[in-house]
Formats: C-alpha cells, structure tokens, sequence
C-alpha cells in the first residue's frame, strides 16, 4: 500500500482521479478481486436467518454500494439469486471491468455522496467503505436516504493502526444506535476474520444492520432474532474466553507431557526389539552363510576332479595333433620351395617384359584405357567428382555448393525410385497395419525419437507427437532400436489416438510402401541426423514428404564426449542443406550452421502443464510462508560430463544453512563418497514428473549448476520452464542464453553462483507472477509446436523434388 501510495504522490487519496488509477494499475495485482469477495462473503454468513428468508421471500432490490469490480456483487447475485442485485460506484473504470466481467449482475456508475438524482433501492449494502471518509456521519446520511427498507454495513472494528486509504476508526465509541429520519441499529456482530479460512484482513470486522421503525414494528421480531453487542458485554465474552484458552492450554500442555513421556517409552521398546531382531537374523546369516560354504567347498571338490580327467584327455589329444601338425609343417616347406622357383621364373619373365620396346611405346595407350574405363561408368564419375570438391578450398566449395546440391539431390532421388520399386519379399514386417492407416490418413507426421513412447516421460518429440496427433495428423512414431534384433518393450502397436509406435527396423523394411503425398503438409521431423533417417529423408521427400531438421543438441560435443558414437559430421551438414527447413533449440546451435544457411530458425524448448499436475502451478509462490528452512534443488541428468559436481560441493559447504535436493539418476560413484560428508546436501534419486511437485513446494530456488562449454551452451534445459511452472527463481552456470528468461540468474563463476542463490531465495515472487504467467503462456509445447506447424504449410523449397 505504501507503494501504491507513492506512485501516486500526486492524486488526492480517496478522491474519483485516485480510485480510477487504482482500479487501473494495482487493484487485481494486490488481491483485491479477493478480498471484495471475501468480505461479501463473511457479511452472508453473519447475517440473520430471518433476514436472509425475508429478502428472498419479499425479492427484495439490492444495492452493493462502493462495489469496486463487482467481484463481491456477484457473491451477493449468486446467494440471493432470485433478486435484482446492482453495482454501484463512482469509478468508470471499476465500472467497466465489472460489466465485462460480470453478465449476471447490473452495474451503474453514479455517485451517491454528491448526486441526489437517482433510484432507490429495497437494501443497500455496503462493504468496507464508509472507513475511507473523514465525515462518514455525512456519508451514512447520504447513502441512507437510497434505503427504503434495510442499511447493511460491514466495517473494519478497532483498527487503530490504520492503513493510509483508512480516514476513520470505527470502535464502541462511535458507532451510532440511531440514525436520522427515524432509523435504527437492529442488529450488530463483531467477527474476528482473522481466524477465517484463507483470510484477507488481519483484525475484526463489525456487522451493523439499521430499519426504518415502520419496517422494524413490521417484523414482529424477538430477541432471539436479534444480536446487539455493547463494548460491556464484548469484554466480558472475552475475559470468559481467555480463561477458557488458559485452562485449555494448560491441558494440552499435560497431554504433550504425556504423550512425549510415552513416545520416549516407546521408542525405547521399539530399540530393544530391534536390536534383538538384528542379532537373530546375524546368526542366521552366519549359519546359511556356513552351511551354504559346505556346499560349495563340496562342489569345487568335484568340480576340480572333473576337470583334472577332462585335461587329462586333452593332453593326449595335443600330443596326436602336434605330431599331425608335424607332417603338414613337413610338406608345407616341401611346397615352398617349390613356390620360390616359380616365382624367381616369373620374376625374370616379366623383367624381360619390361625392358622391351613394345612395352615402353604403349604406356600411353594403357593409361588412356583405363582413363576411358573411369570416365564412362556413371558411378566412377560421380566418385571423381566427389573427390575433386572435398579436396577443393573452403571458399570455392561454398561457391559450387548450389550445383552440388543439386547433383546430390537428383542422384538420390534415382536411388530412391529404385528402392521404392523392391519387391515386397524384402519387408520382414509381419504386421503392416500402420502403412495401410498411413496410406489412408488425410495427411501423416514422421517423428523418430531415442526413447519408446511414454507419455510421462517430457521429451520434445513425445510432445510433438501428441501436438500433431490433436491436430489431425496420423503420428508414426519411430522408436530407436540400435541393431535389427533388439526388441522394444511396446513394440509395434498404437500407442495413443492417431500415434503408432514403430521400431526403426520395421519403419525402414516398410518405408517403400508408403504412397506418394498430395496433402503438401505431410512431413518428416528429423530428430537427430543418424544415416538411416538422412537416406529415409531422400526418400520421403520423393514420396512428398516436406523434410524438417530440429537440430536438438550439439551431436557433435556429445560425440566428443563418447556419448553419440554414431555422429558424422559431414553426414549432419548434407542433412542441414538437404532439408525444406531448420530449426534449432538453441541461438548458439543455430550460429554453429550459418556457413551452410541463414534460415534456420530457433524454437526453443517448453512445458506441459498435464505432466506436471496443472493445479501445482505456482505452488512455490502460494506456499512461501509456510517453510520453516530453506530449500534450493535440481532434476535432471546428474553425470559429471555436464553437471558441475565441484561447484554444487563448494557452495553446499559455504552455505551451510541451506539445504540442496538433487533429484535424478547417473551419480558418479565419487561424488556418493564426498557426499556423506557433506550434511545439507541430499539425493533424492529418480523422481516421476507428475511428483517432482511434491518436492519442489519446499523450495525457494531451481538451480542448474552446468559446466561451461559447447555442449551447455548448446541446450535449452526444459527444467527452466519446469522451474518457472511452480514459481521458483533460477540460478544457472554454463547457459549464458537462459538469462534472457525472466526470474532466471546467470553465474559465471563459483563465487557469483553462490551469491545468486543468496540473492533468489529473498525475491518477492508474488511481486513478478503476472510477468511469469505472460512469459509461460509463450513457452508452451502448444505453442512450439504451433511455429512449426505454420512453416510446414508454407512449402517453399519442397515443390522443387517432387515428382
């Protein structure tokens, strides 16, 4: 409030130009749709039966004077549904929101305090806004005269510590009995809302019900339908409660005592019985141990004896074979030498050869005829060609790269008719199903991936398969195998609605058989550039397939590090210049392609909220004033070729008063060792995506402690969103990029990484949720994809191979 204050030092607190701003800029921001229905809601549930039956029964007209965005008018709508329920207030923009806001509910944006023109209403309620005048008795009169039947006030009750919008503080002192015009206090409750469910004011409030005496002697009212609270009785209540409380606390206290008494018993029993279990199962390891020793011993005994027999057969069969060994060695030099003489022949034939002159003068002749040999076969030429431009300089290769492109292109597309036209023997698939659904598909999306179909499992193109298969397309799902006989534990089958699972080796017997596309927005989404998808590429695109390249990681660095043993490079640059488009996860792996082209486009990575759990969104935010101790984690990939083991170590030890959660699998069997010696530091192990919310509620922080390098730099970590999804700041090393992402803090060395942390886990993340949801709604899978898509109906370069 102090802040929205200051902002607008300028305008007149409480006044028209005041409250239009407000209701502008900071009103939602700072809860305050909230709290108009919280306190509508708290006057329902005080207000008297016999008064609620009365205004339903008579449908009674109910005004909500000072009724901001309507939110706390709509509970009133909502209770008395079958009443006119009206909006009133002097702010055009409150007014406005709440028109288009709310269809159920009438607003009017009128001014009761300076205006007498106007209706009259059966009730008028009003809801914490008589405190924000000076001279309320005024106030009180002006709206009153808009009652015909009932006045219903709810106002904050000895706030004497008030906050700067608040002019006025109500308490026994001045809160009238009798108002002008003959009206009355008929009713008045004092409500502690702080002790209400998920309260939004942090003291009393009072409900004060004024009639007219002509209504009031109508009502045939007793005294048991009425409450009048005087400032005597009020604290009598409240001497008898406290003395209650005292008594009950004292209590509670005894049964603690108890109950840790009895714990401590308990615990100690539990003690006795398990040590005393423990030495039973000892000795009973020793004796299964030793009897399971007999037994061995046993057979080693005859194990051995077996063996000394079998050798000593096998010496008698070795002496037998080195004699016959002994007759072959014997007629082996016998052959020889015979073959020393044939040669010292040849040798001096062919010297004779040599030194003549018929043989000196056809040199040429022989030279032109193989010459002649290697020009006419089509595929040698193509060799000769293929030679001479890798052996070209870098610039003149860029200079020729068009036409060898096209050289390329043409020959494998008459590879690829040839292989289209195989015969059908050559398919071991034994269940075709999918190529007769692909066939029938108004339009089909290939999309090769690492892992078999698992739709927990948040990978891109798992995503991007349940993206296009909502979208109307038939997904084949090309599953990896690395050798012909590996079999997949899902197989080939459908694996959702419009996805089929495929293994790799039953997609490339099958591919021939795939029809030739007319739709134009059939495609091939290259995942990662092995040469089975690079020559399925060539072929697709024949059969009117659009190709696309995302380019997901930096193959070549995760070679380098023995992690893709089948990466060739120059294999990955004929994919990136054979395909109709490129796209990239990262800015730095799109820079690394430049010298072949400048199209490639960056779409980064996302998030589903389904595989999260939707309602977690946020949670971190939410539950901020719950934790009793900090908490900064990660979930990932934890082998050290990538994640920075030493300096997550390092800031553990120097930050001892918070605690580090590291969820996941791969942990380097050294980093275990130090580890244990490290007491704020805990691994979690592998943790299912649907239940990483149940750990990162307690966090102030998502960390992802990467090395520096190529292969960081490379990826676009779908943690970051993950991070962000639940409301967590971030702190990274490694990923310069990432710092482009709101709420995320880049580290460049180990005593910054420790510093960010410090600095994250005190941001105010409430302040920052609205530019979070702004920055997630863009981060999508939905919306990823949907880029994709978009490109894919665009053709361009795809025209020019068909047919």
């Amino acid at each position: 409030m102090k802040d929205m204050v200051e902002k607008s030092s300028n305008i007149e607190i409480n006044s028209q130009d005041y409250w239009q701003y407000r209701f502008q800029t900071d009103w939602e921001i700072n809860q305050g749709r909230e709290q108009s229905r919280f306190f509508s809601h708290l006057a329902l549930k005080h207000l008297p039966k016999w008064l609620i039956q009365y205004i339903k029964n008579e449908k009674l007209s109910i005004c909500d004077w000072g009724c901001a965005l309507g939110d706390g008018t709509n509970e009133l709508a909502e209770f008395f549904n079958g009443n006119s329920v009206t909006g009133i207030d002097f702010s055009e923009k409150a007014i406005e929101k709440a028109r288009a806001t709310y269809q159920n509910c009438k607003f009017l944006c009128m001014d009761f305090i300076t205006n007498n023109q106007g209706p009259t209403y059966d009730v008028v309620f009003s809801s914490n806004v008589l405190e924000h005048f000076k001279d309320y008795l005024y106030v009180l009169s002006r709206i009153q005269g808009r009652a015909k039947k009932f006045l219903i006030l709810l106002l904050p009750f000895r706030e004497y510590k008030r906050i700067a919008e608040h002019l006025t503080t109500f308490d026994f002192n001045n809160i009238p009995i009798n108002l002008i015009n003959g009206w009355h206090l008929l009713h008045s409750v004092i409500i502690d809302a702080k002790a209400e469910s998920d309260s939004y004011w942090p003291g009393e409030q009072i409900l004060l019900i004024y009639t007219r005496t002509g209504i009031l002697e109508s009502l045939r009212l007793t005294l048991a339908d009425i409450s009048l609270i005087s400032k005597v009785m009020n604290e009598r209540a409240l001497a008898e409660r406290d003395k209650q409380i005292t008594s009950l606390n004292q209590m509670v206290a005894e049964r603690d005592e108890q109950i840790a008494s009895l714990n401590q018993m308990v615990a100690e029993r539990d003690g006795q019985i398990t040590s005393l279990n423990q030495m039973v199962a000892e000795r009973d390891g020793q004796i299964a141990s030793l009897n399971q020793a007999i037994v061995e011993r046993d057979e080693q005994i005859a194990s051995l004896n077996q063996m000394v027999a079998e050798r000593d057969g096998q010496i008698t069969s070795l002496n037998q074979m080195v004699a016959e060994r002994d007759g072959q060695i014997a007629s082996l030099n016998q052959a020889i030498v015979e073959r020393d003489e044939q040669v010292v022949a040849l040798q001096k034939q062919l010297q004779d050869t040599w030194a003549s002159f018929s043989w000196r003068i056809t040199l040429p002749i022989r030279l032109i005829k193989r010459l002649a040999k290697l020009l006419f076969v089509k595929e040698n030429r193509y060799q000769l060609a293929k030679n001479i431009y890798w052996h070209l300089p870098r610039t003149l290769q860029i200079w020729l790269s068009p036409l060898r492109q096209y050289i390329v292109l043409k020959r494998l597309m008459q590879s690829n008719n040839k292989n289209a036209n195989k015969t059908d023997n050559e398919i071991n698939d034994a269940s075709l199903n999918w190529v007769d659904e692909a066939n029938k598909a108004q339009r089909v999306a290939i999309i090769p991936c690492a892992f078999e179909f698992e739709e927990l499992y948040n990978q891109r193109p798992i995503n991007a398969a349940l993206y296009f298969a909502k979208k109307g397309y038939f997904v084949i799902y090309v599953a990896w195998q690395w050798t012909s006989n590996e079999k997949l534990k899902k197989g080939c089958q459908k694996v959702k609605n419009g996805i089929y699972q495929v293994p790799l080796y039953n997609f490339l017997s099958a591919l021939g058989r795939l029809n030739m596309r007319t739709d134009n927005t059939s495609f091939f989404l290259i995942t990662f550039p092995t040469d089975h998808f690079v020559k399925s590429a060539r072929c697709l695109r024949s059969k009117g397939f659009v190709i696309l390249y995302d380019i997901m990681d930096d193959w070549e660095c995760f070679a380098d590090v023995g992690q893709a043993t089948w990466y060739d490079k120059q294999l990955e640059h004929s994919l990136v210049l054979e395909s109709d488009f490129v796209i990239a996860v990262s800015p730095s792996l799109a820079k690394k392609f430049t010298c072949l082209r400048r199209d490639i486009e960056v779409v980064g990575n996302g998030f589903s909220s389904n595989t999260l759990n939707e309602h977690m969104k946020f949670i971190c935010i939410q539950e901020k004033k719950q934790r009793h101790e900090t908490i900064v984690g990660y979930f990932g990939h934890l082998t050290d070729s990538w994640f920075d083991w030493n300096l997550l170590l390092t800031a553990a030890q120097q930050l001892q008063t918070i605690k580090f959660e590291i969820i996941g699998y791969g942990v380097p069997d050294w980093v275990h060792e130090k580890v244990e010696k490290i007491s704020n530091i805990k691994l979690v192990g592998k943790v299912l995506p649907k239940d990483l919310h149940k750990y990162a509620r307690h966090w102030s922080a998502g960390l992802i402690p990467f090395r520096a390098g190529k292969l960081s730099e490379a990826v676009d970590p779908i943690k970051v969103y993950e991070y962000l999804f639940f409301g967590l700041p971030v702190v990274v090393t490694g990923i310069r990029h990432l710092e482009r992402y709101p709420l995320v803090r880049f580290a460049a060395s180990t005593e910054e990484f420790i510093e960010a942390i410090v600095d994250v886990i005190n941001i105010n993340m409430l302040a920052y949720q609205g530019q979070l949801e702004a920055f997630l709604n863009n981060c999508t899978w939905n919306e990823r994809f949907s880029s994709i898509e978009k490109k894919i109906e665009k053709e361009l370069l795809r025209r020019l191979y068909v047919n």
